[in-house]
């Protein structure tokens, strides 16, 4: 009898424990839900490394390089949101980050969502194969699929290109803990004659950074900070151009013996923030385009030149200033410039070709000085 009555406290007593146990691991769990939605963080991942083998364009383009690219953009138009942004990989491209080594600190920081940034491939050849894909794992849960399918309908529509649809893969970096939401994009195809006309370009790249976003955005209900201040080191955008030749090479430095980083195409649409000897440099980081074969994007300008003054500083000996675009032109009131003198500019036109530079810096006065040793300050 008294056993039986020790048995029933005991019983009673370990039915409350595990009642307890159960109800302070919700407790605790919820918190923890609560925490995670307060202090939300997210890992970018650029796929590869800038030396990773084979992974580029059929014209030697990195992989890396268009993953990089695309990634930063996603940096830029998720700052001021309530979210933490982490790189798992080398934003050097130095470093082919091992598969291991990104999950593992994935899995260590435990972030709200994982994406990795990529691009595809198909032969490795020319073809006219075209689209975008995003995989999550073939293990994954009902929210990797469902941000999956959202960030790939986003992609399709902002990039332009078909939709190969939301997909599942056994992919390495995937296969993060649960509760991590990972997903795994192709931005369309490295060695398609359609795609590359689109990934290779800072429009493109910004396209596919925006779908991701904003993907990020709606799946995660981010909120704008009103008080977020533009980034110190965001570089002033000057006004945008329209490539008028078929084919375009940009150069890593102004100057035409300078080494090719990629191409650009003709009527797509660029943001210039620097001019340097009739150059332009590509907003992207992509490197400098020359500027007289294309025209200035007076529509989409930022900063439309034709409305403002701005300072041209003079990098060389001498430089004549002249009634038109024109070496044998009258000077304007004889006059000259010289090394360091400032000439205020109101916009940039073409005239005659001086050592293969026909841009010309126009002055509200209607004068005109050769832009070529002249820096935009």
């Amino acid at each position: 009898m008294l056993a039986m009555k020790l048995y029933s406290l005991a019983s009673k007593s370990l039915f409350k424990h595990i009642l307890k146990r159960r109800f302070y691991g919700a407790l605790i769990k919820q918190l923890r839900k609560i925490e995670r939605r307060n202090n939300m963080k997210i890992i970018l991942d650029a796929g590869h490394g800038y030396n990773t083998p084979g992974k580029r364009t059929p014209d030697n383009i990195r992989e890396w390089t268009l993953n990089n690219k695309v990634a930063n953009y996603i940096e830029e138009y998720l700052r001021g949101y309530n979210v933490e942004i982490i790189r798992t990989d080398d934003k050097s491209g130095n470093i082919d980050v091992s598969l291991a080594e990104r999950r593992n600190k994935t899995n260590s920081i435990f972030p709200n969502l994982f994406i990795s940034i990529h691009h595809n491939a198909l032969t490795g050849n020319w073809g006219n194969h075209s689209g975008i894909e995003v995989y999550s794992h073939t293990l994954g849960t009902l929210e990797d699929v469902k941000f999956a399918n959202l960030v790939s309908k986003k992609m399709s529509e902002k990039i332009g290109l078909p939709n190969r649809g939301s997909k599942k893969a056994q992919y390495y970096v995937l296969g993060c803990k649960p509760g991590i939401t990972a997903i795994l994009c192709e931005g369309g195809f490295m060695d398609s004659t359609i795609d590359y006309k689109i990934i290779t370009t800072e429009d493109g790249q910004r396209k596919y950074a925006q779908a991701v976003a904003y993907g990020v955005i709606e799946y995660l209900g981010l909120i704008k900070n009103e008080n977020s201040q533009p980034q110190a080191n965001e570089q002033k955008e000057l006004y945008k151009v329209k490539i008028t030749t078929p084919v375009l090479r940009i150069r890593k430095d102004p100057n035409i013996n300078s080494n090719i980083t990629g191409k650009v195409f003709k009527n797509q649409v660029y943001t210039i923030v620097a001019e340097e000897n009739g150059w332009g440099k590509l907003k992207s980081g992509a490197g400098w385009i020359y500027l007289s074969y294309t025209t200035r994007n007076i529509n989409s300008s930022i900063n439309p030149i034709k409305n403002n003054k701005f300072n041209v500083k003079v990098k060389k000996k001498r430089a004549m200033v002249r009634c038109q675009p024109n070496s044998k032109a009258n000077l304007a009131g004889s006059r000259e410039l010289h090394f360091g003198d400032v000439f205020i500019a109101t916009d940039i036109v073409k005239g005659e070709n001086v050592n293969g530079n026909n841009l010309w810096y126009k002055s509200a006065k209607g004068n005109y000085v050769w832009s070529g040793g002249l820096n935009r300050i």
